[in-house]
Formats: C-alpha cells, structure tokens, sequence
C-alpha cells in the first residue's frame, strides 16, 4: 500500500479515537437505534433472515455497550447503565421475529431514544460548562 492508498477503517481510525468518549457512546446509541429500527422493518415487511440479520448486529451494539462500561469509576452510574443495556439485549434476544412481533424492537427504540436524547443533553451541557 502506498502513501496515497487509505482505506475507510484507516481514516475514520483518527477519527473515532479523537471523538472521546462520550461522543462515541453516542456513536452506540445511534447504531442501536439503525440496527433495531431496521430489524422492525425488516419484520414488518416479512423479511424474517434480514430482520434476525440486523438483531444481531444491534446485540452487538448493546454488547460493547456493556463491555465499556467502567465499574471503577462510578459503581452506582454503570450498575444503572448495566440494567439498562442488559434489559434491552434481554427484550432483542426475546424478539418473536417467526411470529411477526415487532413489540420488542418498538421498546428497545423507545428506550434507546430516551438514553440518546438524555446522553445528548448531558454532553451539549458539558460542552457549555
């Protein structure tokens, strides 16, 4: 490869790293948002292997959600965050994508747009502070 030649993941790389970590928490909740908005659809429209294709993808979302969370920083906040994440993997995984229930994606995106507004808020204010 030369000098000229970068691929995506090298140049969003920089990127990613330099966003911080709020900001990249924020990155999460829009993915999970896509993923389950998406597997809703998908479901909706019958197709049952693209609806199970984007569960996973979001359980994915909602694992390194889990996986980044700090215990040794604030017990109190990542128990609270860990409940959280843990009840919407619980209600992705109990999804009844065979019967056509979309229920459980409609709570997931419920719930993920209240963590991404909140999250918003708390790092506009930051920002301002």
């Amino acid at each position: 490869m030369n000098e000229r030649t970068i691929t995506s993941v090298d140049y969003r790389k920089p990127e990613v790293i330099s966003v911080g970590l709020g900001h990249a928490v924020l990155v999460l909740y829009d993915g999970a948002i896509e993923f389950a908005s998406e597997a809703r659809s998908h479901l909706i429209a019958g197709e049952l292997r693209k609806a199970l294709t984007c569960r996973g993808k979001l359980l994915n979302v909602l694992s390194a959600l889990l996986s980044s969370l700090r215990f040794d920083a604030d017990l109190v906040q990542a128990n609270g965050f860990w409940l959280i994440y843990d009840h919407l993997s619980r209600l992705a995984r109990k999804a009844e994508i065979e019967r056509g229930d979309s229920s459980s994606f409609d709570e997931v995106l419920r719930i993920m747009g209240q963590l991404r507004a909140s999250w918003s808020s708390a790092l506009s204010q930051q920002a301002t502070a």
